[in-house]
């Protein structure tokens, strides 16, 4: 849903005082977007419970994908990493159908975390990159992975953008805008998402491309979108 409030204000007798202007947020948020150098695209996949477990659970991270770009949205690089729990080397029956993965390809294909850590340290270190992710799982994920892994916490070296929260700002939305319901509307297709760390990483990419050249142009998106 939609909403349309665009200034919130109190009239006295000396002056017009102005608390909210939707215009003047709007525009300063699109002026941080368009001043972004180095971006990488960030998607994370965890461990689930299995179907018939209840009570807490404590996930962590399992795929991770990057894809990396220059402020002209040139890509540096990319890859994606299949990284073994510290908890159970086994995944749980509700993951491997998740993310439609076997449990000997995941196996054979994983890495440590120390290793991932180290690879995603050096991209921080090296590039300087604004960290875009849809929604705000993926931040608390590697906030506890750190902790859970006895290593010391990336958090002040990751500038994050939670892409999920602009578009909601942006449009003046109360509901979540779906990921892949943005990218079927810009790109006209009906693909479906895949659960796949690089796949999503790449289409959050696509998809913020795409928004970036919607409100640069003045465009406004279709209220049926957010239905």
């Amino acid at each position: 849903m939609i909403t349309d409030v665009y200034e919130v204000s109190r009239k006295n007798s000396l002056a017009n005082a102005i608390f909210y202007n939707k215009n003047t947020i709007n525009k300063s948020l699109k002026e941080i977007l368009n001043s972004l150098n180095n971006i990488l695209f960030l998607d994370l996949e965890m461990t689930m419970p299995e179907y018939h477990q209840s009570g807490h659970y404590s996930s962590e991270i399992i795929q991770a994908g990057f894809y990396l770009t220059d402020s002209d949205f040139n890509r540096i690089y990319e890859n994606t990493y299949y990284i073994s729990p510290k908890k159970s080397k086994k995944l749980s029956q509700r993951t491997i159908d998740f993310l439609k993965i076997s449990q000997d390809k995941f196996s054979d294909e994983c890495i440590k975390y120390k290793e991932f850590y180290n690879v995603f340290k050096g991209i921080l270190e090296k590039y300087q990159p604004t960290i875009i992710v849809y929604g705000k799982n993926d931040m608390i994920a590697l906030d506890n992975s750190y902790v859970l892994n006895n290593l010391p916490s990336l958090k002040e070296e990751c500038r994050f953008i939670n892409l999920n929260s602009i578009l909601k700002q942006f449009y003046s939305l109360k509901s979540d805008p779906g990921l892949f319901k943005l990218y079927e509307y810009f790109y006209n297709t009906d693909e479906t998402q895949l659960h796949d760390a690089l796949d999503d990483a790449y289409v959050t990419y696509l998809v913020f491309r795409a928004f970036l050249e919607n409100i640069n142009n003045g465009k406004k998106l279709p209220k049926e979108l957010f239905s």
